[in-house]
């Protein structure tokens, strides 16, 4: 279960970044988290990592909704896993 810190944190992810919209957010640690960004209209998703002083970096583009998954949930688990 998510703590208060983790959803204050989401909320404080915007909801767009360079023409796609963010349809998924996940903490993967106090300071970081993972975004997944779809462009409307197109078959384009991107994985990025987030944080409040970065904004979006190390950005991972797919060209379609299965691999855009995919590597949002594998990116994740490896996040989460660091130290």
């Amino acid at each position: 279960m998510a703590d208060v810190t983790d959803a204050i944190e989401l909320n404080n992810i915007p909801d767009h970044n360079v023409g796609f919209t963010i349809i998924a957010k996940v903490m993967t640690s106090k300071t970081e988290a993972v975004v997944l960004g779809h462009k409307e209209g197109t078959d384009q998703y991107v994985s990025w990592t987030w944080n409040p002083g970065g904004g979006f970096y190390w950005g991972h583009y797919t060209d379609n909704r299965v691999d855009g998954f995919k590597e949002f949930l594998n990116r994740v688990k490896t996040q989460a896993a660091l130290p």
